[in-house]
C-alpha cells in the first residue's frame, strides 16, 4: 500500500481539520486539548522512555515477558515493543488514546466500539502531533531502542487501513476519514526506500558509535526533520568518507518526504465531487493553500 508522501506534516492540516469538523464538530478537539495540557504529557516529551516504562514481549497467548531472545517461542509467538507507563495507562483510562501501538492493535475491538469513528480520529490526531511536534510524546523515546519496531508498526497500520477498505462504510461513506488515516498512519509506503535508509543508517553506526542514537531514531520514527539532524551530525566530522555517507543518508530521507500534498488534495476533491458531497469552502481553501507563496500564508489559510 502506497500513501502520499509529505515533505512537511503541516500539509495534512486541511485533511485532518475537514474530517474532524465534518464528523465531530468543534468538540472534536476538546479531549485533545485536555490531554496535551496535562503535565504528564510534558514529562513524556522530555523523558528518554516517553510513554513507556520498559521493553517487553507481548505473546500471542497473552503472556507479557521480559526482552530475552525468542521469549515468546513457547507462547505461540509474539511481538516486542514498549510497555505503557503508569501515567500512560491512567491517561488512556481517562479517555485519552495516546501511545498507540499498531503492531498488535486489536482491530476487531476498536471497530466494535460504540463510536469507532471517534477512536480512529484519536489515532489520526496523535499521528499528526507526532509528525508536527518533533515526535510529541515520542520525542526522546525514538532513541529508546526496541520501544517501537518500525516494520511491525507499518504492518499493523496497513492491516487497519485494509480492514477499513472492506465494504463501503469508510472508502465511500467516510472517504475523507479513510484518506486522512492513509496519509497519517505509518503505513509501509515505499518499502525499498525505507529499507535502504535503515541499512545505510546501520552501516554508518557500525563505523561511528556516536551515530547510534540517531540511527535508533531513524529506525523507530524517521521524519523530514531527521534529514537535517543527519546533516547537523556531519558538521562535527572531517572524514570525507563519513561525510559522503551522511550526505547520501540525508538525501535518501529527503526522498521519502519529497512529494507535494497538492495531488492528494486534488484526488480528494475529485472523489468528494463524485460522491456528490458538496464542500465548496474546503475546495476553495485547498486551492489557496496550494497557491500560497510562503509558510506564513499557508498558516493563514
Amino acid at each position: 500500500m502506497v500513501r502520499p508522501k509529505l515533505r512537511k506534516p503541516e500539509a495534512t492540516i486541511l485533511l485532518l481539520t475537514a474530517w474532524l469538523v465534518a464528523n465531530h464538530g468543534p468538540a472534536a478537539g476538546v479531549a485533545l486539548t485536555a490531554a496535551t495540557a496535562d503535565p504528564r504529557i510534558a514529562t513524556m516529551k522530555s523523558s528518554p522512555r516517553g510513554p513507556f516504562k520498559a521493553i517487553r514481549w507481548f505473546c500471542n497467548d497473552g503472556a507479557v515477558l521480559k526482552p530475552t531472545p525468542n521469549a515468546c517461542d513457547s507462547h505461540g509467538g509474539g511481538l516486542q515493543h514498549g510497555a505503557w507507563s503508569r501515567a500512560t495507562v491512567d491517561l488512556r483510562a481517562a479517555g485519552h488514546r495516546i501511545a498507540n501501538i499498531y503492531a498488535d492493535l486489536d482491530i476487531d475491538a476498536l471497530l466494535d466500539e460504540e463510536r469507532p469513528d471517534v477512536a480512529l480520529a484519536a489515532l489520526a490526531i496523535e499521528r499528526f502531533l507526532i509528525l508536527s511536534d518533533d515526535g510529541w510524546i515520542l520525542r526522546r523515546a525514538r532513541l529508546y531502542r526496541g520501544a517501537i519496531q518500525a516494520e511491525d508498526e507499518r504492518a499493523g497500520a496497513e492491516r487497519l487501513l485494509l480492514r477499513l477498505a472492506q465494504g463501503d462504510n469508510w472508502v465511500i461513506n467516510r472517504y475523507l476519514g479513510w484518506r486522512t488515516l492513509g496519509v497519517l498512519l505509518p503505513v509501509a509506503g515505499e518499502h525499498t526506500s525505507f529499507q535502504s535508509v535503515r541499512h545505510l543508517a546501520s552501516s554508518i553506526a557500525a563505523e561511528n558509535g556516536d551515530f547510534v542514537a540517531l540511527r535508533n531514531r531513524i529506525h523507530a520514527e524517521p521524519s523530514p526533520e531527521t534529514a537535517q539532524a543527519v546533516r547537523n551530525f556531519a558538521t562535527h566530522y572531517q572524514a570525507e568518507d563519513l561525510k559522503a555517507s551522511l550526505r547520501r543518508l540525508a538525501g535518501a530521507i529527503d526522498e521519502l518526504y519529497d512529494d507535494s500534498p497538492i495531488p492528494a488534495l486534488a484526488a480528494l476533491e475529485s472523489s468528494l465531487a463524485q460522491q456528490q458531497l458538496t464542500a465548496p469552502r474546503f475546495f476553495e481553501l485547498s486551492q489557496q493553500w496550494g497557491q500560497a507563496s510562503s509558510a506564513g500564508r499557508r498558516f493563514e489559510v
